[in-house]
């Protein structure tokens, strides 16, 4: 299911290049991101790694993960998506807590593009 989701976000969901939706039958939250840093390419797996630490501090469950295209093919792992077992409840939580990750790379990279001048 979560390459299935990643599929979709990257081919279908392309231009917004981050987003959620939520997947109300199963009670579960796709979080996808279709915008790896070409100038930091570590950056994305940190912003996820902050984002698991915080749904774990807020007792909320991954479920599943997956990049799109798949290993072997060009571009494999462009689009990241991740299942999270989440309430409705807790949907502004993501929202929030996704945008606080975002601002802080986001200063980073502009931060390194001061520097670089």
């Amino acid at each position: 299911m979560a390459m299935d989701l990643a599929r979709e976000a990257h081919e279908d969901h392309f231009p917004s290049r981050r987003g959620t939706w939520f997947i109300k039958d199963l009670g579960v939250l796709c979080v996808y991101n279709n915008n790896p840093y070409a100038g930091f390419p570590s950056l994305r797996d940190e912003e996820l790694a902050e984002f698991r630490r915080r749904m774990d501090e807020e007792g909320l469950q991954e479920l599943a993960s997956a990049g799109y295209p798949p290993e072997g093919e060009v571009d494999a792992g462009y689009t990241h998506a991740m299942i999270v077992q989440v309430g409705e409840e807790k949907l502004s939580w993501v929202a929030v807590t996704m945008g606080e990750i975002l601002r802080r790379s986001h200063a980073l990279l502009e931060r390194a593009d001061t520097e670089s001048i």
